[in-house]
C-alpha cells in the first residue's frame, strides 16, 4: 500500500468511483499495478506536451524568417514537409503563442494539443473566468473546455449571466485583444476586397 500514499487523493477517489463494486479497490496488487501504469502513462503524456510546444515554437521561428508569401506557401504545403496537416500546424502555433504571450504557463498547458487549442480560443474574459472555475490546469479535458465555452457564451439562467459579470478586468489585456481583433478585421476586409476584385476580373473575362 506504500504506492497508494504517493498518489493524489483525487486520483484514488476517481479509481474508487470507477471500480466501485468490482473488488478492485480491495485488491492491493491490482490497484497498485493500475496506479503504477497511470504514473508511467502520465510521465510519457507530459513529454508529449513538451514536444508539441517545442514544435509550435519551431513553426513560429520558421515563419519569422520567411516573407508573407513564403509563409503562406509553407502553410499550404504543410503536410508535404512536416508529418502533420495545416490544421494541426495552426493549432500548434497558436498553443505556442499562448505560452509566449503568458496567457498560460507551461505547467498549466494540457498534454493534448487539441485541448490546449480550445483554451487558446478563449477571450481574455473567458480565460479569467475559466481560471476562476479551476478549469485551467494540465489535466483538463477538451469536453470540459468546450462545455465551458458553450455555457459561458450562451447562458441559460440569470445566475449564469450574473457569474459572467467579472469585476476585475485586465485593461491591458483587453486593449491587446482589441488591437488583435482590429488587425484581424482589417485583414478580412483586405481579403474580401481581393476576392471581389478577382471575381469581377473573372466575370469580365467570361463576358468577353
Amino acid at each position: 500500500m506504500e504506492k497508494l500514499v504517493e498518489v493524489d487523493e483525487s486520483v484514488l477517489a476517481t479509481v474508487q468511483d470507477i471500480f466501485d463494486g468490482t473488488g478492485l479497490v480491495d485488491d492491493q496488487r491490482a490497484i497498485s499495478h493500475l496506479l503504477m501504469a497511470r504514473a508511467e502513462i502520465m510521465e510519457h503524456w507530459s513529454k508529449s506536451r513538451a514536444s508539441f510546444l517545442a514544435i509550435g515554437r519551431a513553426l513560429i521561428s520558421v515563419e519569422r524568417n520567411l516573407s508573407e508569401e513564403q509563409s503562406k506557401r509553407l502553410q499550404d504545403a504543410t503536410d508535404r514537409i512536416f508529418p502533420f496537416s495545416k490544421t494541426v500546424a495552426t493549432m500548434l502555433r497558436q498553443n505556442a503563442r499562448m505560452v509566449e504571450d503568458r496567457r498560460l504557463t507551461e505547467a498549466e498547458l494540457p498534454a493534448s494539443y487539441t485541448t490546449a487549442y480550445q483554451i487558446s480560443r478563449l477571450s481574455v474574459v473567458e480565460l479569467a473566468e475559466a481560471r476562476r472555475r479551476g478549469l485551467i490546469h494540465s489535466e483538463v479535458q477538451r469536453p470540459a473546455i468546450m462545455r465551458f465555452r458553450r455555457d459561458f457564451r450562451f447562458p441559460t439562467t440569470l445566475d449564469d449571466v450574473a457569474e459572467q459579470e467579472l469585476p476585475r478586468m485586465d485593461r491591458a489585456q483587453l486593449h491587446k485583444e482589441h488591437t488583435a481583433l482590429a488587425q484581424q478585421r482589417r485583414k478580412m476586409i483586405h481579403d474580401f476586397i481581393s476576392l471581389r476584385n478577382r471575381m469581377n476580373a473573372i466575370t469580365n473575362l467570361l463576358d468577353t
